[in-house]
């Protein structure tokens, strides 16, 4: 036996908008483009699955990420009535050796907002993972990678919904499993989602048809 999911909620936190989670946790935002699921890691056994063992990775639910993660509900901020959340995440990606300066860390901060009009929702967030488990206090070669993204969504019509997502990214790489930049090498990249799905609510069973 073991455990996937182990965290605690602690609501009103200071303040009634507040709202704390820490431990092993799952986070996902948006559609999850950039935060969504630790399985990646495990598959390269680093993650959840520290022993390696699990066989098919592809199947396990080990997808929770070991975070601190802070809420803030800032929906009546200076009598807006607009429902604005702001979200803060800490997440130790690697710990490596106890009491060594050599973890891997992901910190990000997510803005977001929903209108009742076409039942839209937009946000907008800064992710960084930095990893200290390579270079050194010389030379200061430690990966330390950022992401900038867009997302919104609407459903401009019954049954039919449609989603977009942008994010850029940029920094130096520690680690290069291709050895094509040398450490400490500065990268960046686009990667965008698109996508549309139309349900089919008077048809039996209620078919879905979707391209992305």
């Amino acid at each position: 036996m073991d455990i996937s999911h182990a965290y605690v909620t602690l609501k009103e936190l200071f303040y009634a908008p507040l709202t704390l989670r820490i431990g092993a946790q799952p986070i996902v935002w948006g559609r999850g483009f950039i935060i969504g699921s630790n399985l990646f890691p495990t598959v390269n056994n680093t993650g959840n699955d520290r022993n390696s063992s699990i066989t098919a990775n592809e199947f396990t639910d080990f997808t929770a990420f070991d975070a601190i993660r802070a809420t803030l509900d800032l929906s009546n901020l200076g009598g807006l009535n607009l429902p604005l959340t702001v979200d803060y995440v800490y997440i130790k990606n690697d710990e490596n050796d106890v009491n060594s300066n050599d973890d891997v860390n992901t910190q990000g901060v997510n803005l977001s907002t929903k209108l009742d009009a076409a039942s839209a929702e937009f946000e907008t967030y800064f992710v960084n993972e930095r990893e200290k488990n390579v270079g050194t206090a010389t030379n200061d070669n430690f990966g330390s990678v950022n992401t900038l993204g867009l997302r919104g969504s609407a459903q401009p019509m019954q049954g039919f919904y449609t989603y977009a997502e942008l994010a850029y990214q940029f920094g130096r790489r520690g680690v290069d499993p291709a050895g094509v930049l040398a450490a400490g090498e500065g990268q960046q990249a686009w990667a965008a989602d698109l996508g549309a799905d139309y349900t089919f609510a008077n048809v039996a069973t209620s078919p879905k048809l979707g391209a992305e």
